[in-house]
């Protein structure tokens, strides 16, 4: 990021209050800052959509055509390469270049203790674990439970492309920008509404129902690691441990498990008979495993979820003079061009994603 960008002054404590002619064209300003972030994001989102689009399409025609192999165009690797590398090559580039000229404030570095991110990272597993089924049940209401996720196969697949990228690309790239860069550019009219703007960003740019509550708690708590510690580094580390979490070791304990001898064992039960003991010996290492993984996630979960309850009011921000309500805050945030076409795009892209999938198998 640039190191001689001008910093933000309308968050500096004066000496005598501001008039409200004043206010109200600084609010003007904040908004305008908001609303062109949200277009800088929206723009490079929609060319990286297109690209990926038309990928697609070529590798379907070459796929018909016999010139790729049917199983390496439907891999989770060519999956991940296409839906990344125009994001990585031309939409994150982009957002850097439109972003540039908006006045800078980085947060002051501050001691950050080993504690306090285990705190945080369970937290954000606990959010992780609410959001899927949350967003999973409401995915299931608007498509009449014909919604499939397709993130599960790519991610289950356990490529090293695929676990690459989820774990150390994605995770670096992401806090880059919708933590550091975003942050630094609007914190400065005001840190709480940054953040939420921020989370709201991160969830609509993953245009995926699936992950859009999720993608907005962890922003929220990211956003929050950031401003308090000042380090990039600690919501970097955060971002790669859920994701390693959700991309390989949840698909490695699934693998433990030996799915013909389950159904057959399942089988057997249903029928009353008796349970052969070789049988038993091959299922049981498996489910060993897998409710381990359960017992030690949902554990995780569970004192996530305390650890909140319990400091919830610890979590502060600094106050804003000149977003200091909601009245103030939301209306500058989200009623503004870019960010109601933000909305509005990342809404028809995410309704595309969930339907296209029933439309395709009917």
């Amino acid at each position: 990021m640039d190191q001689n960008e001008q910093t933000v002054s309308v968050n500096t404590s004066v000496s005598e209050p501001e008039s409200p002619l004043t206010q109200q064209e600084d609010r003007k300003k904040a908004k305008k800052a908001f609303s062109r972030f949200a277009l800088s994001i929206i723009l490079p989102l929609l060319g990286a959509n297109i690209v990926i689009t038309v990928l697609g399409a070529v590798l379907t025609n070459l796929t018909m055509e016999g010139v790729i192999d049917q199983s390496f165009a439907q891999s989770s690797t060519i999956n991940v390469l296409i839906g990344a590398i125009p994001l990585l090559v031309l939409g994150y580039p982009l957002i850097y270049i439109l972003t540039k000229k908006l006045p800078s404030r980085t947060p002051e570095k501050k001691p950050f203790k080993a504690s306090h991110g285990i705190m945080f990272f369970l937290m954000t597993l606990s959010v992780m674990c609410i959001g899927n089924f949350i967003s999973s049940f409401l995915a299931s209401i608007l498509t009449g439970g014909q919604s499939q996720n397709g993130l599960v196969n790519t991610i289950s697949s356990m490529e090293i492309v695929t676990i690459i990228y989820t774990v150390i690309i994605a995770p670096i790239v992401e806090e880059l920008f919708f933590r550091k860069l975003l942050l630094d550019k609007l914190s400065g009219y005001g840190e709480k509404w940054a953040i939420i703007f921020g989370a709201l960003c991160f969830a609509m740019f993953h245009t995926n129902l699936y992950q859009f509550v999720y993608t907005f708690g962890m922003g929220l708590i990211f956003g929050y690691v950031y401003i308090k510690s000042g380090n990039i580094i600690h919501t970097i580390i955060m971002h790669s441990g859920i994701n390693f979490i959700g991309g390989v070791l949840a698909p490695l304990a699934m693998s433990a498990l030996n799915q013909e001898a389950i159904t057959e064992l399942n089988q057997l039960s249903f029928q009353g008979k008796e349970i052969p003991a070789a049988l038993m010996e091959t299922v049981l290492p498996g489910l060993i495993i897998y409710y381990a993984y359960l017992i030690i996630y949902f554990g995780m979960v569970v004192a996530g979820i305390i650890l909140f309850i319990v400091n919830c009011k610890k979590f502060r921000t600094e106050k804003s003079e000149l977003l200091p309500t909601a009245k103030e805050g939301v209306p500058t945030i989200i009623a503004n061009a870019g960010m109601i076409v933000f909305i509005v795009i990342s809404t028809l892209l995410a309704a595309i994603q969930l339907i296209a999938p029933i439309l395709s198998a009917g």
